[in-house]
């Protein structure tokens, strides 16, 4: 019985997609969104690599699964040091992952706001009604807004606090936006001082 040559060669195609599909997924660890390509891309590569089991040439086939074992392990592996990463400052602040991702967004948006107005007019601005600000990001996870304060010992010159969910200033509740761990997400870069 004759082969096609779409099945003769289907293991070579699996271990293509699955070598380019763990090529990619280092890639994605620094881009979130190929995750969201390489992941069902690489299903296809196995199911290649799986139906050329059933052929006379298996080795190619074999090789792309090989591949593929290794990638999903380190997939586990990042998806499990992201978890361990992301943890800490949730319990270190009590919050949840949405909390922590609001107050890390809101400080990302109010630290831009109030720099681009020191730098356009010379001087902190009062407080955080600044027109460049959208007022959503003056809110925070318990729909109050922020304390934002003047203040000459922060490296920043300023301060942006939560009340937390207790909404009472200056109770363990209390989270500073500008020195929380970020785990390198939501950049606010350095104080200019």
């Amino acid at each position: 019985m004759q082969q096609s040559a779409f099945s003769r060669h289907l293991g070579l195609i699996g271990l293509l997609v699955c070598a380019v599909c763990a090529l990619l997924s280092r890639l994605a660890v620094f881009a979130p969104c190929p995750f969201i390509v390489v992941i069902p891309t690489a299903l296809v590569g196995m199911v290649f690599c799986v139906a050329s089991l059933f052929t006379r040439r298996r080795f190619s086939g074999v090789l792309g699964l090989l591949v593929m074992v290794t990638c999903i392990g380190n997939w586990g592996a990042f998806a499990g040091q992201l978890t361990v990463t992301v943890r800490r400052p949730l319990q270190k602040y009590d919050v949840s992952l949405a909390q922590y991702t609001q107050l890390l967004w809101d400080s990302q948006e109010m630290v831009n706001a109030v720099e681009a107005h020191r730098k356009r007019r010379g001087a902190l601005p009062p407080s955080l009604a600044i027109p460049a600000l959208d007022p959503q990001f003056t809110t925070d996870p318990w729909n109050r807004s922020y304390t934002y304060t003047i203040d000459e010992s922060s490296p920043w010159g300023y301060k942006i606090v939560t009340c937390g969910e207790d909404g009472q200033l200056q109770t363990t509740d209390d989270i500073d936006v500008l020195a929380m761990d970020r785990n390198d997400m939501f950049s606010i870069g350095q104080p200019p001082r």
